[in-house]
């Protein structure tokens, strides 16, 4: 249970949630006359992707925080947020990447950086949040046995 609950927390979806706000309003701010980057179907469908999982998180963290606050049983939530919302997080970081470039790879200090730095070090970070606080193995093992039933291997 303390391995479950400990996943739990709003802090996780509003991460992802402004890494995702951050990069639609930059595509936006950047769009330049004719046919911008905003205009880029492949972009576009991208950018659709990440909000429709950002919106996930959002149901999966809803769902946690009221099991918890009913006081109901709070078996597997956890550990399926903390599987999918890392998971999402590497994946909007490495679209991120693909639509900025070589440039968006470039930390702050560097003239040519992207909104400095800022979506390079989001990139870097984006990986180890697989392994913080138990790694989604570990979660994807509490999901198979309390959520699933599933026996132990």
């Amino acid at each position: 249970m303390g391995l479950n609950l400990d996943r739990v927390g709003a802090s996780r979806y509003l991460i992802s949630i402004q890494r995702d706000e951050d990069i639609v309003n930059w595509v936006k701010e950047n769009d330049v006359e004719g046919y911008g980057i905003s205009r880029d179907p492949t972009v576009r469908d991208r950018l659709a992707d990440m909000w429709i999982e950002g919106q996930v998180c959002r149901l999966m963290t809803l769902r946690s925080m009221s099991i918890v606050e009913s006081e109901g049983n709070f078996t597997y939530e956890g550990s399926a947020e903390k599987v999918f919302a890392p998971e999402h997080g590497v994946r909007t970081t490495e679209t991120i990447a693909q639509i900025l470039g070589p440039y968006g790879q470039l930390l702050n200090g560097s003239d040519d950086a992207i909104e400095d730095g800022i979506f390079a070090h989001n990139l870097m970070g984006a990986f180890q949040s697989g392994i913080n606080h138990g790694s989604v193995q570990v979660m994807r093992d509490q999901v198979a046995r309390r959520g699933l039933g599933m026996p132990r291997v």
